[in-house]
């Protein structure tokens, strides 16, 4: 459980945190039911190392610098952020491509 937890928190920053959530929730509700075991503690102690490792190596601030650097200051003017247009800018531009390119993954699920 050591190794599968290192794994599971030292793999991509998304990840990692969605198996920090979902597995706080289950030791949490093993602890309420008094069944924690120890196979679980020494998973989730090792998830946690790893999604530390992961979250504070230091690629991911210079690749923060990097892209803050690089990047262009903003898709939508200042004044029109968190508007009904930046909204329209984001859905057109971001997720609609990537929904309709992923698509047809939907149909194995329907």
């Amino acid at each position: 459980m050591a190794i599968l937890g290192l794994c599971a928190g030292w793999s991509i920053e998304p990840g990692s945190a969605v198996a920090v959530s979902l597995t706080s929730l289950f030791v949490l509700d093993a602890w309420l039911k008094k069944n924690l075991q120890p196979w679980m503690k020494i998973g989730f102690a090792f998830l946690i190392v790893g999604a530390a490792i992961l979250f504070l190596s230091p690629g991911n601030f210079q690749r923060l610098e990097l892209t803050n650097a690089l990047e262009p200051d903003e898709l939508v003017p200042s004044d029109a952020q968190w508007t009904l247009q930046m909204f329209a800018v984001n859905f057109v531009a971001g997720f609609l491509p990537d929904f309709l390119r992923e698509l047809i993954l939907f149909v194995p699920i329907i």
